[in-house]
């Protein structure tokens, strides 16, 4: 099987310098890093540079004597990570494991037993092919100090993780000027590809300009068969705006990473974000479609309530109006005339004014007679009849 060089390189914001020194010279004290077997931490190297990153970086920048202060956001460093496939590194016939299972090794897999995980990489490293090992780094230190020289803020070898690899941080300056955007291009970064590849004797990592684009059409595809509809039309234009959102990030990511050799155990990573990722959007569908249910119903209950409370004041409406209407059909001239006297000087209402009308104390024959018993208040009807008596 063929072996493979491997570069990838990102600029470093001023805020990050002090995060890859911790990194990489293991001076960070929360030692939570999973992918880092701290008992081996001890045989890294540094190859070449100082062991205090900023503090060089700074050195190089008081160097440059330059007349304008440099921004507190300026990306002063750039970091290349340097490697070769894992079979230039390890023997994994002698080890008896395949690549496959070998890139099935990965810290997520092995989240609540890592124990096992590091006794499994420990028996196909004792295979390392000590003479490769050897001239890979070699080869290391000789290229980046033809390459970057003075800028060379320190080049650290890591053994203590899955697969051996260096991190080279070299300052950003071009011509005596610190700026970032000269120094690492894509065209810079291809030509920092080729040169590592022939000076490690290595073949060269396939460019990853084409699979990023690729990679980017299929997510892109994917979210249209998939879409990114979240209940009505406001959750359709948060997830598209969603969607633009994480692919800025993956560009920006893709943008850094210029070339790199393609690692299955990243494919398998990318693999199962994307699951993750589906499950996340159908977990959200659920919970819209819950909540639509619960509004529809409450929508429902209130608008049923609605119609009952109409129906009822309808029907309180049509009953009044009924009895109106009949009581001043029953009750004669006189009180036709009288509360259409009261309604027309806006005195009282037909209601008010029919109330106020049985509301005294007695009735004479001649109002019994015009006005059924059954719509007379009772109270008026019994002083009526207690009068009647005491006249007997």
């Amino acid at each position: 099987m063929e072996s493979f060089s491997v570069l990838r390189a990102q600029k470093i914001s001023q805020s990050a310098e002090t995060a890859a020194h911790n990194h990489n010279l293991r001076a960070s004290e929360s030692k939570t890093e999973t992918n880092v077997n701290r008992s081996r931490s001890s045989e890294n190297e540094l190859f070449l540079g100082s062991r205090d990153t900023v503090k060089t970086i700074n050195q190089i920048i008081d160097d440059l004597d330059l007349k304008t202060a440099v921004r507190k956001d300026a990306n002063r460093a750039i970091e290349l990570v340097l490697s070769a496939s894992p079979e230039h590194f390890y023997d994994f016939e002698k080890a008896g494991i395949t690549r496959e299972q070998w890139d099935e090794l990965i810290p997520a897999n092995y989240s609540d037993r890592m124990d096992v995980y590091w006794k499994k990489i420990a028996r196909v490293q004792k295979h390392l092919k000590k003479d490769n090992f050897e001239k890979w780094k070699k080869d290391t230190v000789a290229w980046a100090e033809k390459e970057f020289g003075k800028n060379i803020v320190n080049l650290v070898c890591h053994v203590d993780e899955k697969t051996p690899h260096a991190h080279l941080i070299v300052a950003s300056v071009v011509d005596g000027k610190l700026t970032a955007k000269q120094f690492f291009t894509p065209i810079t970064a291809r030509k920092w590809q080729d040169s590592y590849s022939k000076a490690t004797g290595l073949k060269r990592g396939i460019s990853s300009d084409k699979r990023h684009e690729d990679k980017i059409a299929n997510e892109v595809n994917q979210a249209k068969k998939t879409g990114y509809r979240k209940g009505y039309q406001v959750g359709k234009e948060t997830g598209q705006q969603e969607a633009k959102q994480a692919g800025k990030k993956v560009g920006a990511f893709f943008g850094s990473a210029v070339s790199s050799f393609i690692k299955r155990d990243e494919l398998e990573q990318a693999e199962k974000d994307k699951k993750d990722a589906e499950r996340e959007l159908a977990s959200e569908r659920k919970r819209n479609a819950e909540v639509q249910a619960q509004q529809r119903k409450k929508h429902e209950r209130e608008l049923e309530q609605e119609q009952q409370k109409k129906a009822t004041a309808e029907a309180r409406y049509e009953k009044k109006k009924a009895e109106l209407a009949w009581v001043l059909e029953v009750g004669g001239d006189d009180l036709r005339k009288k509360l259409k006297a009261d309604i027309d000087s806006k005195q009282t209402t037909a209601e008010k004014a029919i109330k106020d009308y049985f509301k005294k104390p007695r009735l004479s024959v001649q109002e019994r007679q015009q006005v059924p018993e059954e719509l007379a208040p009772q109270e008026a009807l019994a002083k009526n009849a207690v009068g009647n008596k005491a006249k007997l």
